[in-house]
């Protein structure tokens, strides 16, 4: 999410003012004096073409002072040439001051609204996270902007009751159809797998909610595995690079665990680092944490599982779960789409 605010102030120039002066000047062919005076207007243009701003001024006086070069036999087309160009260079100085100021007015406007949609984001996330759900997929979104409409009409706080049945509208049965349609369409994941988790669905829809949890629960995993396997057969990092990942990120697990797999599939994606950072957090941290200290108010993997975890028959809990296999099914269309440029690239090698 990051982006490039950076100025470049030679983009906003129109070169090829002072290319055309470069390419007369090196046509001129006079005495050896006259040279000089070619020469020093020479240096002045190469100047122009990366000029400060704060030096336009002086440039611009030094060169309507350049030295009258004495006892120079120039013909009347000469003179004329180097009037033209004289009389030119303020005129070009003007024009860059413009494009200059509007350059970095335009620059600095974009920069402004590119702060202030990244300052947007930032505060959704860190919502989502004192809500407690795995949102983070929904970054400019509707819910994005409802969420953000009530932490502004409340003080610029959570109102935490308001908030979660603004998410449990969002997640209506349609959203629900169109999560399931990504996981059954990417093509990936096993398809006995997929036929279980559209009971799961089913179960969820039905009120049992302890039945679909622990359904949820245990394919996630297999989820993660699945599109690891895929990613495997084009990306492959060596076990040095397998245990330096695990160790920055402070994981005490082996490569082929299901957290090792999610580091590698993550670690593979090339852009919004932002967003899959709070993913790694939540499902390191949380979903499959082993010390069990948020599940007052979080599903987790392990917990469940090996049934210390008995709170989890709620619909908050089921769509925490169900937020997180549509985030494991957008990894697994960003790996096929991966795939797909791979093979791509490497048969026009």
């Amino acid at each position: 999410m990051n982006y490039d605010a950076t100025i470049r102030i030679q983009s906003s120039v129109n070169v090829n003012y002072f290319k055309g002066i470069s390419k007369s000047i090196d046509y001129i062919k006079i005495p050896s004096r006259t040279n000089e005076l070619a020469n020093e207007l020479k240096r002045a243009v190469m100047q122009l073409c990366h000029l400060k701003l704060i030096e336009t001024q002086s440039v611009s006086k030094y060169l309507l002072n350049l030295p009258i070069m004495p006892q120079i036999n120039l013909n009347e087309k000469l003179i004329q040439s180097f009037t033209n160009m004289t009389s030119n260079l303020s005129a070009i100085l003007a024009s860059y001051n413009n494009n200059l100021f509007r350059q970095m007015a335009l620059h600095m406007i974009e920069s402004f609204k590119r702060f202030g949609d990244l300052s947007e984001k930032c505060l959704f996330l860190k919502i989502a996270d004192e809500m407690g759900f795995p949102l983070y997929l929904e970054v400019d979104s509707k819910l994005q902007d409802r969420l953000m409409a009530s932490y502004i009409e409340n003080g610029n706080q959570c109102n935490k009751k308001e908030m979660r049945e603004i998410i449990l509208d969002y997640y209506d049965d349609d959203y629900i159809d169109h999560i399931l349609d990504g996981i059954r369409n990417v093509q990936i994941f096993n398809s006995e797998r997929v036929v279980l988790i559209e009971e799961g669905v089913e179960t969820y829809r039905l009120g049992k909610y302890g039945s679909s949890a622990s359904l949820f629960a245990v394919q996630l995993s297999g989820m993660i595995r699945d599109v690891y396997e895929e990613l495997s057969t084009f990306y492959r990092l060596s076990n040095k690079e397998k245990q330096e990942l695990l160790i920055s990120y402070n994981q005490n697990c082996t490569p082929d665990s299901e957290k090792g797999m999610l580091l590698q599939i993550v670690n593979s994606q090339s852009q919004g680092f932002m967003i899959w950072y709070k993913v790694l957090r939540h499902f390191l941290n949380i979903v499959y944490s082993p010390k069990g200290h948020d599940m007052v108010l979080q599903p987790q993997r392990h917990m469940i599982c090996h049934g210390k975890q008995t709170n989890y028959n709620t619909k908050e809990m089921n769509l925490k779960l169900i937020l997180c296999m549509d985030i494991i099914a957008e990894l697994a269309w960003r790996v096929k789409n991966m795939k797909k440029e791979y093979s791509e690239s490497s048969f026009n090698i």
